[in-house]
């Protein structure tokens, strides 16, 4: 299980993130920084849910499986894991750590 497993996913604060979708790329312009990332279809997807509300890890990886095509839940939660490293790289989101209880 990834390290995030246990945290809430979210804009950062003052974010007016713009995104555009080119079918199978994604263009995010970030105001926060005043740049531009091109992501991969289902990377930009992943991001524009956690954009729209907060979410949880599990909440995530269950869109992912759903709403993409995954092969095995390994290589979702691999795949999550790698999405949310890089959005947090490039300071897209912000995670906040939460009890069992809350998650």
């Amino acid at each position: 299980m990834s390290d995030f497993s246990n945290h809430l996913f979210s804009a950062p604060d003052n974010a007016h993130f713009l995104f555009k979708n080119w079918g199978e790329e994604y263009v995010v312009y970030n105001n926060l920084s005043g740049e531009t990332h091109l992501l991969q279809q289902e990377t930009g997807e992943l991001l524009s849910f956690i954009h729209k509300r907060p979410m949880h890890y599990q909440d995530l990886l269950s869109k992912l499986s759903s709403s993409f095509e995954v092969i095995t839940p390994e290589d979702a939660e691999n795949y999550l894991g790698h999405s949310l490293k890089l959005f947090h790289e490039l300071s897209l989101i912000k995670s906040t750590p939460v009890s069992d209880s809350q998650a």
